[in-house]
């Protein structure tokens, strides 16, 4: 075949890609030329600042059909989108499937943050997979479904303390709000920010969004401020660059799919299935 009649069947395998994740709910998908600018900024911001070899090896020569690493990286523009573009219908199918009722979660564990300074350590993913799994259980609920990833973003307090405060989003089907309530409660310390609700249950609007909105590949930063109505509110800003390099090396530390959380009573290969095809 020739590079020619190569590059056509990609474009249209593409615009196929683009048009089953807009029928889904996300018109604005990330298109490979997003990905390829992205990619192209994170790797030239690796050249200037430095990075574990082994994690970001590789990265330059990644593209929306091909992987340039040794071991697909959860930092790789392209890796994440193929990710999304696998999971999110396959995981519509199976929620579409279930009789309900279908919640939005987020969780803001206190024990899930760690101060900026300090090296990421994966097993903080590990442990916060464990606890929601636990907590999911003690339901004993026949047919309970839940899928969702743990991400992190950067919080910055009046004081000038900054953390990164890790969370999960998650998607849940076959329990009731107050069940889910009570299964996930968790007692804050006095030391927690009085604004910060640790969990947050919402009804599922549009569902292929949401899904899509559990598993992005996104950081930010989150300033506190006090509103005229006296509540408190958080602005939402773009990381800046010594903390957006942080963030990328952190995900480049990561193989492709280590946030994605799925749960079901007997685990199928969704997982393997979704996230590593390319």
């Amino acid at each position: 075949m020739s590079i020619s009649k190569r590059g056509d069947k990609e474009a249209r395998r593409q615009h196929r890609i683009q048009s089953k994740m807009a029928a889904l709910g996300i018109p604005d998908f990330e298109t490979p030329t997003a990905c390829a600018e992205r990619q192209q900024i994170m790797v030239a911001r690796f050249g200037r600042r430095g990075a574990q070899p082994e994690t970001v090896e590789g990265l330059g020569d990644c593209s929306a059909d091909t992987c340039g690493m040794f071991e697909c990286r959860d930092g790789c523009h392209y890796a994440a989108r193929r990710l999304r573009h696998n999971l999110v219908p396959l995981a519509a199918e199976f929620f579409s499937k279930h009789k309900g009722p279908l919640w939005f979660v987020t969780i803001v564990h206190p024990e899930w943050s760690w101060p900026s300074t300090q090296p990421f350590d994966p097993e903080r993913i590990r442990e916060a997979h464990q606890w929601l799994a636990a907590r999911l259980e003690r339901l004993n609920i026949q047919g309970l479904l839940a899928m969702g990833a743990w991400e992190f973003v950067l919080i910055e307090e009046d004081d000038g303390s900054r953390v990164w405060a890790g969370h999960m989003h998650i998607i849940v089907a076959g329990a009731s709000h107050a069940a889910l309530t009570r299964a996930l409660a968790i007692r804050t310390p006095k030391t927690v920010a009085a604004y910060i609700k640790p969990v947050v249950i919402k009804n599922v609007g549009n569902r292929g969004r949401q899904i899509g909105y559990c598993i992005m590949r996104f950081g930010e930063r989150r300033i506190p401020y006090e509103g005229r109505n006296g509540r408190v509110n958080q602005n939402h800003l773009p990381l800046r660059t010594p903390e957006q390099h942080y963030f990328d090396q952190t995900l480049c530390s990561l193989n492709i799919g280590a946030r994605v959380f799925w749960f079901e009573p007997r685990p199928r290969t969704i997982q393997k299935i979704a996230i590593y095809a390319v």
